[in-house]
């Protein structure tokens, strides 16, 4: 078995007599059909129980940090710019590649022949633990640059494309998430009406020139839109050679008094967006000729 060979290979274990007064946690075997175009594959993955795992002892910290997609945006658009290769790659198991500090003791997996008595003491970070990502990024930064009638919460794939590509259904998208805990059928027919716009205009998407380096942005807001909250709501968009590299819409934490005064907490959030792309075109080492919010 594939996933076998690669905890073998990696050493993700070792066999150990079980300690006196140590508590082991669990694991199954997980299984599903990935349909592949060369064919049908079934897959595995041997998973810790980590709702076992007790704070301070089989654990500590689980954060782990993600890449944002406007870095990724930004990425593209110097790749663009400068005639880059744009290379991606995936690490195959990559979990298995991280150590772990804790002490951690599971019971044998199903498939693997062990002594009475003895239990598997863990090197390496397994899918399941707590901490499973954690050692992971760890090791990069070290080593390498319930149900429902229907589907509205499972539309939220909608918030990952209008995250990384459509800009133009932001504000629909995060206006019918303030509902995922009470909606109906109303909120329901304006998710289907999204996801129509989508299927309609899946040809659309940001096309990114090297006609001149310049970075541009640009902060609206409304007044008092929310009639529940009476907040009113921020938008901002950062371009790139007229092409967009960052934008959010959200509502603003504090109630405005006027017009003026939601402009500015607008203009505030804009400004602190400019502020990250500034910073994070210094250390790709460029120089941003304007910036204008």
């Amino acid at each position: 078995m594939e996933e076998l060979k690669a905890h073998e290979n990696n050493e993700t274990w070792t066999l150990v007599e079980k300690p006196p007064g140590v508590k082991t946690i669990g694991c199954r075997w997980v299984f599903r059909i990935k349909n592949d175009p060369s064919g049908i594959i079934y897959k595995s993955r041997l998973c810790a129980k980590g709702c076992s795992q007790h704070y301070q002892i089989d654990y500590t910290e689980t954060f782990s940090p993600t890449v944002r997609y406007d870095s990724v945006r930004i990425l593209l658009s110097e790749a663009c710019q400068y005639d880059l290769k744009i290379v991606q790659f995936d690490v195959k198991t990559a979990f298995l590649y991280g150590d772990i500090k804790e002490n951690i003791y599971m019971n044998p997996p199903e498939g693997i022949e062990s002594p009475p008595n003895f239990v598997c003491k863990l090197n390496r970070s397994l899918y399941g633990l707590k901490q499973a990502p954690r050692p992971h990024t760890k090791l990069e930064k070290k080593n390498i640059v319930s149900e429902v009638k229907i589907p509205y919460k499972e539309a939220g794939f909608t918030h990952a494309s209008c995250i990384v590509s459509r800009p133009d259904i932001m504000f629909g998208v995060s206006l019918v998430s303030r509902y995922l805990n009470c909606y109906d059928s109303t909120h329901w027919a304006v998710v289907k009406k999204i996801l129509k716009y989508l299927k309609e205009t899946k040809e659309m998407g940001i096309l990114y020139s090297k006609v001149k380096n310049t970075v541009e942005g640009y902060s609206d807001s409304d007044y008092a839109a929310d009639s529940d909250t009476r907040r009113s709501t921020t938008g901002y968009v950062f371009t790139k050679n007229a092409a967009a590299i960052t934008w959010a819409t959200q509502r603003q934490q504090s109630i405005a008094l006027s017009t003026t005064e939601a402009e500015f907490m607008a203009a505030c959030s804009a400004a602190k967006e400019a502020l990250w792309i500034k910073d994070y075109y210094l250390i790709l080492v460029h120089i941003i000729k304007t910036v204008s919010v």
